[in-house]
């Protein structure tokens, strides 16, 4: 038996063997009309329904989910998590968050910040440069970030304030922008420079170092994927066993982002649901059992991340291990140097002593004794000559902290600046950024 159907054009008989059609007519402006035949029997239907109902169970189960992440968030003052890893580089800030940050769990002490689309703490930067302005980026670590002290009051801010106040030209002002992440060191700082931050086109470049740069860039080599000249394409935020012993690739095949990467990105960005997700299976990474084996390692301890002013560390009397050590780290500084020599930027270095080099030792209730062993200027002194040695203007701030070092510059729970480390670090750096671009033109 079958069923026949008739129009203008020619009939069309199908076999309906117990099933049920129905027929979807789609018009157009012109004839013929064009219909659609869909022929289900009962266990066909029930199949769809199923479908059906399973979708939307996932989908109301989906959005439960989102909407009480998004309150938890709501919860602890964040629009989102501060920090989300991030496939090449390990961790960032989330971008377009509003969040409340606090020195400690619990602390009324506390100061909101904002990240925007670039995931750059501030305002809003534009991506081409404003014409007549001079544009300073600075790549640093936690001091840098400054989530300690309002963003009015950290050095980036300050600096900003310094250099347009002086500057007698209408037409010209001066842009300093801070892209600090806790954690980076000149290896990270290298990677996050060429994959996201040159199209900002700045004429200044400064790098912020501190006196565990160079266990951390050990650390984090350990954790990358390199290219043939030993310099990072990708990095992973924890120990991994998949890169271990991966093969050198190129830093253009990393810029090919795969549909699926593009999809995962955009879920994060939107879903806080999925970043959340995201976050937790990165968590996982830090709880197997390779990382923590790894992390057990003493070149990889965090209580050795200052070895290398450090003359009781085990690490600091290895002089093989020193001697490589620095070596990388002078390799990624030199990588630096060559994007901004490509980009027509001048580069500029500059040291923020640690508590215990100018002899304050309280760096923090809570923290292990090789926190506070005595610290010489060893690093202090390669630096100085490093930057001697490639004409990069560097400046060390511990000659200008140790005369003040009794006006509370640190803080001594976590060992960050305070408000007035911050203002005496933009003071000494107006002027030498000021000579920097006047070297420069």
């Amino acid at each position: 038996m079958g069923v026949s159907l008739s129009s203008d054009s020619p009939s069309l008989s199908l076999p309906t063997r117990g099933r049920e059609y129905f027929l979807l007519p789609i018009h157009f402006s012109k004839e013929p009309n064009i219909f659609i035949i869909i022929i289900m029997n009962d266990l066909e239907k029930r199949a769809l329904f199923l479908s059906m109902a399973g979708l939307l169970a996932v989908v109301f189960i989906f959005s439960v989910c989102e909407i009480v992440i998004r309150v938890y968030n709501g919860s602890e003052n964040r629009d989102r998590q501060i920090w989300v890893p991030d496939p090449y580089l390990g961790v960032v800030h989330a971008p377009n968050n509003k969040f409340l940050y606090r020195k400690r769990p619990g602390e009324e002490s506390s100061v909101w910040h904002e990240t925007n689309s670039l995931g750059l703490l501030g305002e809003e930067v534009q991506i081409r440069k404003p014409y007549g302005v001079t544009r300073i980026l600075v790549l640093g670590d936690s001091f840098t970030e400054a989530l300690q002290v309002s963003p009015y009051e950290n050095f980036c801010a300050l600096l900003e304030r310094h250099l347009n106040s002086g500057n007698d030209d209408p037409s010209h002002d001066y842009e300093v922008i801070g892209a600090g992440v806790p954690g980076y060191s000149p290896i990270s700082e290298y990677l996050y420079l060429k994959r996201e931050l040159l199209q900002l086109n700045p004429d200044l470049i400064i790098v912020q170092l501190s006196a565990n740069d160079v266990f951390e860039d050990h650390k984090t080599r350990a954790m990358s994927v390199l290219d043939k000249d030993g310099l990072p394409v990708m990095i992973n935020r924890y120990f991994s066993k998949k890169y271990k012993d991966y093969p050198a690739i190129s830093f253009e095949k990393t810029q090919k982002r795969s549909l699926f990467e593009k999809l995962h990105t955009a879920a994060i960005s939107h879903s806080r649901y999925i970043e959340y997700m995201y976050t937790r299976a990165e968590k996982a990474n830090e709880d197997s059992a390779h990382n923590k084996a790894m992390s057990e390692l003493r070149q990889y301890r965090d209580e050795e991340q200052f070895f290398i002013i450090q003359e009781e560390s085990p690490l600091f009397q290895d002089a093989t291990f020193r001697n490589a050590t620095w070596k990388n780290t002078r390799k990624y500084l030199l990588a630096i140097k060559s994007l901004a020599e490509e980009h027509n930027a001048r580069l500029a270095f500059f040291y923020i002593p640690r508590m215990n080099q100018l002899g304050i030792l309280e760096y923090g209730k809570d923290a292990p004794a090789e926190f506070r062993r005595p610290a010489n200027r060893y690093l202090n002194d390669l630096l100085s000559k490093f930057a001697q040695q490639q004409n990069i203007g560097f400046l060390d701030m511990l000659p200008a902290f140790e005369p003040n070092k009794d006006k509370g510059l640190y803080s001594k729970e976590d060992g960050h600046l305070t408000p007035e480390g911050h203002r005496l670090l933009a003071e000494e750096l107006s002027e030498f950024v000021q000579a920097a671009i006047g070297k420069g033109k």
